[in-house]
């Protein structure tokens, strides 16, 4: 699942995901972002 591609469930995650670690939502995204980019250049 690529959870970027649903807009609404992609930000809900990343907002529920800041308050529950009570971290700035743009640390969330941005270790979402690296994540997703390290798993595509590992199966390329």
């Amino acid at each position: 699942m690529k959870l970027h591609e649903n807009k609404t469930l992609f930000r809900q995650a990343v907002q529920f995901t800041a308050d529950q670690l009570k971290i700035a939502a743009i640390y969330v995204e941005k270790d979402y972002w690296v994540t997703y980019t390290l798993y595509t250049i590992d199966i390329a």
